[in-house]
């Protein structure tokens, strides 16, 4: 169990890094920040025409633009090590 909590907890927290390197690196290139949101990734990655121009759902689409993946991922890692330490202590 503890090695499962151990391997999501370094998959959030390189995807966190990787998309924090990822506007580190534009900000540096182009001068500004760029954030990213989960529709961005959805209609550049996925190439889902919705998530670029939504035609109706539009609270949705203003709901899941506001939703940060970088931020959801640290979310997830202190989650996983509070889980994780707490099923340690338990154990012992």
């Amino acid at each position: 169990m503890t090695a499962l909590f151990g391997g999501l907890m370094l998959i959030s927290m390189l995807g966190y890094l990787g998309m924090f390197a990822y506007q580190c690196y534009g900000y540096l290139r182009v001068g500004y920040w760029t954030a990213i949101s989960a529709t961005d990734a959805c209609a550049n990655w996925l190439h889902i025409a919705w998530c670029g121009w939504p035609m109706d759902w539009n609270g949705l689409h203003a709901g899941i633009a506001w939703f940060n993946p970088a931020g959801f991922l640290l979310f997830v890692f202190i989650v996983l090590t509070c889980g994780s330490a707490a099923i340690e202590g338990a154990s012992r």
